[in-house]
């Protein structure tokens, strides 16, 4: 089979460098573990300027976006060279996001057999912030993105929420897809914890990690306010950000915290070190595959009841939390500092992931839709 992965958003802007997205990001891994089972992979990305690379069977594509003094918004990126690219009429287009404006022209313009995947809650209106572009997206949304969405072959999505948002927008429900992400087990180096604490500088201290993409949706801000607070009670207390640094305005309030964006041997070594894992999201993404990682490096997990996480985890390796609730997540960390209590949920999270979420079994079920898509011709 023949796939072109299509990812309109500029990562740059997302705190990516080159070499961070090439070894880190969701989109690459899926492109690379397909084109391992001799599949002939393309991946398109927004960047800002055209390079491409190649991987055996694996062509990277990035475009400089165009329009940037009109459309310069979250979820309003336009490649004109990528809108006119040729693909071959056999080719399997699996386009990430159909709630960005890029979509819409896009499908409009290629008639391939065309699956969308959706990394959110659901269909409602896209933008963070007011702008002039939301009703424009409100009249898209509600005429030509609902007639270009029952065109589409397959639909993957990655929370209930989600699910019943696209199966209201579409006649054929069965063509819905809820799916988890997943890891490739063989990238990952298991350590000695209390060797990789002496290299990173850690001492006995209960290590808190979070790791992500450093903006407010994520929750760091109620995670810095509540860890301060657990500091003033308990001394022996640390806590780790790593990641890109999406919003620049919260670079002063992580920078004592902060230790960059971490290569994922980095990162291993963090999870590695680390006691508790926190990441309490507002919500309104997919499944984070951050959060698989941690149950594979046995970290206890502190997170937020929110669509695409409650699902996916485990209960009993996880604390689910209100999104926003400064008080609970602090309750939260001061009750894992008790080793005892880290000891008995992390009994069986490996083998959960293992179980649940290598990339053998989620890409298979990628291959899967693919397979049964090529065949509807």
């Amino acid at each position: 089979m023949k796939i072109a992965y299509i990812l309109p958003v500029n990562m740059k802007k997302f705190g990516y460098s080159l070499d961070n997205y090439l070894q880190t990001h969701f989109s690459v891994e899926i492109a690379r573990e397909v084109a391992k089972q001799g599949h002939e992979v393309e991946l398109h990305v927004f960047w800002d300027e055209d390079t491409t690379f190649t991987e055996k069977n694996l062509k990277l594509y990035f475009y400089k976006t165009d329009l940037n003094i009109f459309f310069h918004r979250d979820f309003t990126e336009i490649s004109l060279k990528l809108l006119n690219k040729k693909f071959d009429e056999d080719t399997l287009i699996h386009f990430h996001e159909p709630r960005r404006l890029f979509f819409i022209p896009f499908m409009l313009k290629h008639k391939n057999m065309t699956i969308t995947e959706h990394h959110g809650s659901g269909l409602f209106n896209p933008f963070p912030r007011y702008s002039v572009f939301r009703p424009i997206f409100d009249l898209l949304k509600a005429t030509s993105l609902k007639h270009l969405l029952n065109t589409c072959k397959a639909i993957i999505v990655h929370n209930m929420q989600a699910e019943d948002s696209f199966s209201s927008s579409v006649k054929n429900k069965s063509k819905v897809f809820l799916s988890p992400v997943g890891i490739d087990i063989s990238n990952y180096k298991m350590y000695d914890k209390d060797m990789v604490r002496r290299e990173l500088g850690l001492g006995d201290e209960i290590t808190v990690l979070f790791a992500g993409r450093i903006c407010k949706l994520k929750g760091i801000n109620e995670l810095i306010d509540a860890f301060e607070i657990v500091k003033e009670q308990h001394r022996d207390i640390r806590l780790i950000i790593a990641g890109p640094l999406q919003e620049k305005s919260l670079g002063k309030s992580v920078e004592k915290y902060w230790v960059g964006f971490k290569n994922p041997e980095e990162l291993q070594k963090w999870f590695t070190a680390a006691d508790i894992f926190c990441l309490p999201t507002h919500g309104g993404e997919g499944f984070p595959k951050i959060l698989v990682e941690a149950l594979y490096y046995d970290i206890s997990v502190i997170t937020t009841n929110v669509p695409g996480i409650r699902e996916w985890l485990p209960q009993e390796s996880s604390v689910f939390l209100p999104p926003e609730d400064v008080d609970s997540l602090k309750d939260a960390i001061c009750a894992l500092m008790d080793e005892n209590r880290r000891r008995e949920m992390n009994r069986n999270s490996k083998q959960f992931v293992l179980d649940n979420y290598t990339w053998e079994k989620v890409c298979q079920r990628y291959v899967d839709i693919y397979r049964s898509c090529a065949q509807v011709r």
